[in-house]
């Protein structure tokens, strides 16, 4: 592993913390010229946003009963939705050369939610349409921790 897919996959893990991924693709990277940029796909455990009560609006108050209907907060969750993930992408720009040479950019955003074997299945779509003849490399989360967690996979600082 060299090391800017290192210092990539450390700036995943420290954003949504290691302990929340559950799989991660990761594309080969492209140069053109003096940048190199990069992709990674992410399955994370979702993390509950909840707002504190301090910031909740406050409720109308209505002798009115309220309709009756049921939200996703009073639906019982199902299997379905226990297993899906939070999916999603991150990228890197690096500049290799020039006078912004060492410049790094990242950024990581949610782009959906979906089961596992979903995530598979895209990650071996854009392999496919991107004509790339190496494959994606796949880490479990477990995998992907003991990875940053070895000398050889820490970033330099």
């Amino acid at each position: 592993m060299d090391e800017t897919r290192a210092r990539f996959l450390a700036a995943i893990a420290q954003r949504l913390g290691s302990d929340r991924i559950v799989e991660l693709h990761l594309f080969s990277p492209i140069r053109q010229g003096a940048l190199e940029t990069g992709v990674a796909v992410v399955a994370a455990v979702q993390q509950e946003h909840a707002m504190p009560e301090s910031e909740m609006p406050p409720a109308a108050v209505s002798d009115a009963s309220p309709p009756a209907v049921e939200s996703d907060a009073s639906r019982p969750a199902t299997d379905n939705d226990r297993d899906r993930l939070e999916v999603l992408t991150a990228r890197y720009r690096l500049t290799r050369k020039g006078p912004d040479r060492g410049k790094w950019l990242f950024e990581i955003a949610a782009t959906a939610d979906a089961p596992l074997a979903t995530v598979d299945a895209v990650a071996r779509g854009v392999t496919l349409r991107s004509k790339d003849l190496t494959e994606s490399e796949r880490f479990s989360g477990e995998q992907l921790r003991e990875l940053l967690d070895s000398p050889a996979g820490r970033a330099p600082a």
